[in-house]
C-alpha cells in the first residue's frame, strides 16, 4: 500500500504505482530546480511516467485502488502536457534567437 502526499492510500497489484509515483516525486522536485532546456526532458520523462501507469496491464475497473491510481495517471499527465509545451516553446524562441527564450 503507498500513502500520496495527500493521503490516499493505493493498493497496486502489480506494484507499478509505488515505482512510478516515487519517479514522479523526484521529477517534480528536479523540475522545480531546472533550467528551461532541463526542463524538456523532465517533462518528457514526467509523462512517460503518467503513461506508464494509465498503460497498465493488470488494471482492474472494479478495484479502488486501480481507479484511483488511473485517475493519479490522469493527473500527472495534465501536469506534465502544459510543462512540456511550455518547455518546447522555450526551446523554440532559443533556437530562433530571441533572448531569454519566450518575449
Amino acid at each position: 500500500m503507498t500513502t500520496t502526499e495527500r493521503g490516499f492510500e493505493i493498493q497496486c497489484p502489480a506494484r507499478l504505482f509505488v515505482r512510478v509515483e516515487d519517479q514522479v516525486a523526484r521529477t517534480f522536485v528536479a523540475l522545480n530546480r531546472a533550467t528551461p532546456p532541463q526542463r524538456l526532458l523532465l517533462a518528457t520523462m514526467l509523462l512517460g511516467a503518467a503513461e506508464d501507469l494509465a498503460g497498465c496491464t493488470r488494471r482492474d475497473r472494479a478495484d479502488p485502488g486501480c481507479r484511483r491510481c488511473g485517475r493519479f495517471a490522469e493527473l500527472r499527465r495534465r501536469t506534465a502536457a502544459p510543462i512540456l509545451r511550455t518547455a518546447i516553446t522555450d526551446q523554440t524562441f532559443r533556437r530562433v534567437g530571441v533572448p531569454g527564450g519566450r518575449t
